[in-house]
């Protein structure tokens, strides 16, 4: 082999290897773009389940903010996730439009449905959301490491105390 084709070999291997550097810091990159939107449909969904779970009421208020998760969750999440919050952006409009005397058994079984779907699209969520950091951490990413998932996911939490 000569010397001309021993450095086209090696200049092919290193560009091979740029290649992959930039499409994982691409990818890195898009996860940390998508980040913010990701805490803010939480957050969303956080403040509605807020006020069915603890407030104890369906208020315009809680439909606006599901409405809104709705719309940002389009670009972020999973389908399910969007199909689920769609689901209960619907109840939750249904839930605020019966007036206060027709409000019976009926309506506590729907509310208490919303309020443990919006708890299982939470978990789905803050699980889709640190699974993402997680694989961001592990794949040497310093400005997720510095977090500390535990830490994150406590801020995830929809409880008011983060437990």
């Amino acid at each position: 082999m000569t010397f001309e084709a021993t450095l086209c070999i090696l200049a092919l291997l290193v560009s091979a290897i740029a290649l992959l550097v930039s499409f994982l810091a691409k990818r890195q990159a898009r996860n940390l773009g998508l980040l913010s939107n990701r805490l803010q449909v939480i957050n969303h969904v956080r403040h509605a389940l807020y006020d069915v779970a603890i407030r104890g009421r369906v208020r315009l208020e809680t439909a606006t903010s599901l409405g809104n998760a709705r719309q940002l969750a389009s670009i972020v999440f999973s389908t399910l996730i969007r199909q689920a919050l769609d689901e209960a952006h619907k109840l939750a409009l249904h839930l605020h439009s019966v007036p206060a005397d027709q409000q019976k058994e009926k309506y506590r079984e729907d509310k208490d449905k919303l309020i443990d779907s919006l708890k299982e699209i939470h978990e789905a969520m803050v699980k889709e959301t640190t699974g993402e950091l997680v694989r961001s951490a592990l794949s040497g990413s310093n400005a997720l490491s510095s977090l500390g998932i535990g830490k994150m996911r406590r801020r995830l939490s929809w409880k008011p105390n983060g437990g």
